[in-house]
């Protein structure tokens, strides 16, 4: 039986949940172990009972309903599946208390995401979160660092566009199912996201964007991330919440100071109050966790072709263009893409060189 089936169908029991779940697999190895157990060797671990430990020993004979339906349809859908206890399954992820047992992804989970720092905030950002934010995020994805944010509005938004820019990796966590993306607004970004990085939900596809979908996403941004950066959040806000479950997780925890007179920079001024670091450039983060970083994994990262960066868009644009000048009206017409998608490509590919903007917003490519 295929061992995801058997992790849904254990998730699946009444009366045994993610914790429960997760004390089994610490102790019984993975779930191949919980496969090959019996009834006598499940029970008394976590609590489990005899008549539930019997029900788990049988799950390999008698599988959850529709769980068959669950996988024809995770297949289907192409997603990739993280199980807690698989060697592809993030490391940092597995350190916290309370890990997802299961992942669904949209992109790939690369071994050197385990260099991420995530960066989060408010929605309503202003124009100096906008630019905090970005310069954070670029600053990070250039010096190949995956951004971890949770593809809300404004801050969010703001950080994974500007790992992008850079043609960095990042990745977006999710408070609903992959099937009903959240916001509608960021649907395209995360189309984005995806082909380069990863969009990642714990919660089944065809979950709703549910209120208390949020706080339990938002553990999941700084368990997945050695470092979170707060750049601007009022006091009571789900970006200080993210700040919370990062101090719970022994991380690091980074607050940009703001204008005192703005509610945007309540929170960061109290996490500074409390011990967070107050960051006023990125290199300061890079330094205070170089001692965390997998320095071997970021060599690897800087031996990746610029071509590789590229995103799908980027590459669109490239085939597009030759030598001589061409408006970027058409660029957005030919290439079926939104104005502001293809901006920020261009403003990346002049940045490595594959471009040129001759004046007008006329833009050609290089010859290589």
């Amino acid at each position: 039986m295929d061992k995801r089936s058997v992790l849904f169908s254990m998730l699946a029991l009444d009366g045994v949940g993610n914790s429960a779940v997760k004390k089994l697999l610490d102790h019984l190895g993975d779930v191949n172990g919980v496969m090959r157990a019996s009834g006598d060797e499940i029970a008394g671990i976590a609590g489990i009972d005899r008549d539930t430990a019997s029900r788990l020993a049988g799950i390999k004979n008698s599988p959850a309903q529709g769980v068959d339906d669950w996988l024809k349809r995770i297949e289907k859908s192409g997603y990739r599946l993280y199980l807690y206890g698989d060697e592809d399954y993030p490391a940092l992820l597995s350190e916290i208390h309370d890990p997802p047992m299961m992942l669904y992804c949209d992109g790939e989970i690369l071994a050197s995401d385990y260099n991420s720092v995530a960066v989060v905030g408010t929605r309503k950002q202003s124009d100096y979160g906008r630019k905090v934010a970005a310069m954070i995020a670029r600053k990070l994805a250039a010096n190949n660092i995956t951004v971890v944010s949770g593809c809300a509005l404004g801050i969010d938004a703001t950080a994974h566009s500007g790992a992008l820019d850079t043609g960095g990796r990042t990745i977006a966590v999710l408070g609903s199912g992959l099937d009903h993306r959240y916001p509608a607004e960021n649907r395209l970004l995360m189309e984005r996201i995806s082909e380069s990085g990863a969009v990642v939900s714990e919660f089944h596809p065809d979950t709703e964007p549910y209120r208390h979908n949020f706080p339990l996403r938002n553990r999941v941004i700084s368990g997945i991330s050695l470092g979170t950066v707060i750049v601007e959040a009022p006091v009571k806000s789900g970006a200080m919440i993210t700040a919370y479950h990062a101090a719970e997780q022994n991380r690091s925890v980074y607050a940009v100071p703001g204008n005192v007179f703005s509610q945007n920079s309540g929170g960061c001024i109290e996490l500074i109050k409390k011990g967070a670091m107050a960051l006023s450039d990125p290199e300061e983060v890079m330094e205070d966790l170089m001692h965390l970083f997998n320095t071997d994994l970021l060599k690897e990262r800087e031996t990746v072709f610029e071509n590789e960066k590229v995103s799908r868009i980027g590459r669109d644009i490239l085939r597009f263009l030759e030598t001589e000048p061409v408006h970027i009206d058409r660029i957005v017409q030919e290439t079926k893409t939104d104005i502001n998608a293809v901006m920020r490509e261009l403003t990346y590919l002049e940045m490595i060189g594959r471009v040129t903007q001759v004046g007008g917003k006329r833009y050609i490519k290089n010859q290589s």
